[in-house]
């Protein structure tokens, strides 16, 4: 369930559907905790973040980010970190907010670029 909550959330983000893809993005971050699927965790606070800037919240989506960083941390995955690199290149453009700055320091000590 919390895969096919996560694939859900992806195709709404692809339409542009923010509140959709948060709920089903927020229902898989909490299935995959509650299965304890680490993996699942990372891709779906990075939907979460990138809902947020769909909405142009950004400190929302720099704290989805930040958890996304923590959670990439803990598996070994290409698509977590993959996820955490896509990040950095959407939240790029908004390095001047205190948030982002945050999660940039978060991202750069925790989990360095893969590239």
């Amino acid at each position: 369930l919390a895969s096919l909550n996560g694939e859900y959330a992806h195709a709404f983000q692809d339409l542009g559907r923010a509140p959709e893809s948060v709920t089903l993005a927020t229902r898989s971050a909490q299935e995959a905790a509650r299965r304890h699927r680490a993996r699942r965790g990372p891709l779906a606070h990075a939907t979460l973040a990138r809902a947020a800037l769909i909405d142009h919240d950004i400190e929302a989506a720099a704290g989805a980010a930040m958890s996304t960083v923590e959670l990439a941390a803990t598996v070994r995955s290409s698509r977590s970190t993959e996820g955490v690199d896509d990040l950095r290149a959407r939240l790029r453009d908004h390095d001047r907010s205190p948030a982002v700055a945050e999660f940039f320091e978060l991202a750069d000590t925790i989990l360095p670029t893969s590239a």
